[in-house]
């Protein structure tokens, strides 16, 4: 099944690495509202286990193939706010 990944000009491996940590609104936000994406994630490379490590790295390719997902499959115009939304205040360890 796609996903409807966007295809690059660019190997999304050589772009700078983020925390997994990032991945989370998007990936609960589309689940949420719609469906699991295990297959997308699978497609990506990508694992629960591997999302629940907030030290992992990964691609901020990966970050913007799921971002893409995400609109894609909600057709959300606001779909970034909803996703930074759905983060609890603090998560990131910026407010106490």
């Amino acid at each position: 099944m796609s996903t409807g990944s966007p295809r690059y000009a660019f190997a999304i491996e050589d772009l700078p690495q983020i925390s997994t940590v990032l991945l989370e609104p998007v990936v609960c936000l589309v689940e949420d509202r719609v469906d699991p994406i295990d297959d997308a994630l699978r497609e990506l490379g990508v694992t629960r286990e591997l999302l629940s490590d907030p030290n992992e790295r990964l691609s901020s390719g990966v970050l913007m193939s799921l971002w893409m997902l995400g609109v894609n499959r909600l057709r959300d115009p606001a779909f970034a706010v909803h996703a930074g939304l759905s983060v609890r205040p603090g998560r990131y360890g910026l407010i106490e």
